[in-house]
């Protein structure tokens, strides 16, 4: 089965053609909760995980629980 790479919520967001904003107002908060989350996501309540992953249509582990040593030897 092959890896899912792991996609920041930034990128993701820009592969949908979304703004900040435009994410915001889907989620259900503020545009600079997106900017915080963006740069940081380790303090999102875990309700907002599987939003995204839905939102983004991508899988929830690819998003916030990427193993990023595995990643990088996959890439040798």
């Amino acid at each position: 089965m092959p890896k899912e790479q792991m996609m920041t919520l930034a990128a993701l967001r820009k592969r949908m053609q979304l703004t900040q904003s435009e994410v915001a107002q889907k989620v259900g908060v503020t545009r600079e909760t997106i900017m915080r989350w963006e740069k940081d996501s380790s303090d999102m309540p875990a309700k907002y995980m599987f939003v995204f992953a839905d939102l983004y249509k991508y899988p929830l582990n690819g998003i916030f629980f990427g193993d990023s040593i595995a990643f990088s030897d996959s890439l040798k």
